[in-house]
């Protein structure tokens, strides 16, 4: 007569595996405290960036409002034709200092984040940039909806427009191109790029090189965030620039209580 089958009960993990799977768990939620810690430096760094922005605008713009004020008064009156030279530079001097005090205002706190997101931030800043510098931007994006918290939306914006500027400052050409749309994972990816010169990327390690800090920050930050930056470049062929964030709300109110230590 054949023996019954016996069937095993399947092996409990070792130790060791319960100790990988303990260990991948603490990984995730220290990951998880950092990027909350992150955000919540970052929200405290917008507000500063307001606030800043709200004193420019108030308090220097007043002045300057003030000083082209007395300047029309004195244009108007029987000035000497010795006088209106001087004159016509101060004026020329006023409108100039109020547009960068516009253009810092609006660079601390850039516009329509908190009502309509990322995509129309970038469409302003692609504008600004092109008012500002001899430069066309390009905009791109494939329609699909992004929700972020503000705060990693307001840093995304600063950090393409660090990327414009390294294309201004060192690709050679007077293009440049901005790319969004939504990734794999629940992930929204940035892309800025130029057919310009190029460079070594091997370059990026060394952080005190011209013109390459700033990668190496934003890709930190980026790290903080859950998020990645990767580069594509060679000497001659343009540069292409890829920036990688998960689309993770986080609870404002949030305590720091949980942050390691």
């Amino acid at each position: 007569m054949p023996k019954p089958s016996i069937t095993r009960p399947a092996p409990l993990g070792t130790h060791e595996d319960f100790r990988v799977r303990r260990n991948l768990l603490a990984e995730d939620r220290r990951a998880g405290n950092r990027r909350e810690l992150f955000i919540a430096l970052a929200r405290a760094e917008d507000q500063e960036r307001r606030a800043l922005a709200k004193d420019l605008h108030d308090d220097l713009g007043q002045m300057l409002a003030v000083v082209a004020l007395k300047v029309w008064t004195i244009k108007k009156s029987n000035t000497s034709e010795e006088l209106r030279p001087a004159i016509e530079d101060c004026t020329k001097a006023v409108a100039l200092a109020n547009d960068k005090l516009q253009s810092m205002a609006l660079q601390l706190t850039p516009p329509l984040v908190d009502e309509r997101g990322l995509a129309p931030m970038l469409v302003w800043l692609a504008d600004e940039m092109q008012r500002t510098y001899t430069i066309e931007v390009e905009f791109k994006d494939d329609g699909l909806p992004m929700a972020m918290d503000t705060v990693v939306a307001s840093f995304l914006c600063r950090a393409v427009r660090e990327l414009l500027l390294n294309v201004i400052q060192h690709a050679g050409v007077a293009r440049a191109s901005i790319e969004t749309r939504r990734g794999n994972g629940n992930t929204a990816i940035v892309q800025v790029g130029d057919t310009g010169v190029g460079f070594d990327c091997e370059s990026i390690g060394t952080v005190n090189q011209s013109g390459r800090f700033g990668l190496f920050v934003t890709r930190k930050r980026l790290g903080f965030l859950g998020g990645t930056l990767s580069i594509r470049s060679s000497p001659g062929l343009g540069t292409l620039v890829t920036m990688q964030v998960p689309l993770l709300m986080v609870d404002t109110t949030s305590s720091m209580k949980d942050v390691p230590q």
